[in-house]
């Protein structure tokens, strides 16, 4: 059998795993018989498995395609919407903004070492990181880590700093 071979059809594949399941028949046989190797059988009945919820130590075919997109970064998006570099500066700029914020949240609040995980303690702990980072935003401020540094030593300017801030005025 030759190192590569082109896909085999969906109901090929199907019918082998039904094979494996009715015919009573070996792994080993049916792969002979079907001139196939005894290790793509085996990836076929376990995806088989996954799908039909058998097993759920992998992802089922319609997960695998989801996922697929989403490392390719496939979209939906009809092509006069926006180019492929249009989509790419789209993507980069989402990742941009979430590396930032989560360096600030992460490094700076130390979200990741929360030990909090159980009732509402993790969206209050959330609301009050978000607070943390927008307040100093909204007053003009764009070094938030080195701001958030020098209020651990001056509290005081941290309150003054939310009692004047504009979404006080909203």
């Amino acid at each position: 059998m030759p190192a590569s071979h082109p896909p085999y059809p969906p109901e090929f594949r199907r019918e082998a795993v039904r094979l494996v399941q009715t015919s009573g028949k070996s792994r080993r046989e049916i792969a002979d018989d079907l001139g196939i190797s005894t290790e793509s059988l085996r990836q076929w009945v376990k995806q088989a498995e996954f799908d039909a919820g058998v097993r759920h130590d992998g992802l089922t075919t319609l997960e695998r395609e989801e996922l697929r997109q989403v490392l390719c970064g496939l979209t939906s998006l009809p092509p006069e919407r926006g180019t492929a570099n249009q989509i790419l500066a789209l993507k980069r700029g989402h990742w941009q903004i979430e590396n930032r914020m989560h360096r600030i949240k992460d490094v700076s609040l130390g979200e990741d070492a929360s030990l909090i995980h159980i009732g509402q303690g993790p969206t209050v702990l959330a609301l009050l990181r978000e607070t943390a980072i927008n307040v100093p935003h909204r007053a003009g401020i764009r070094q938030i880590a080195a701001r958030l540094r020098k209020h651990r030593h001056y509290p005081e300017r941290a309150v003054a700093l939310v009692l004047e801030s504009p979404m006080t005025h909203a």
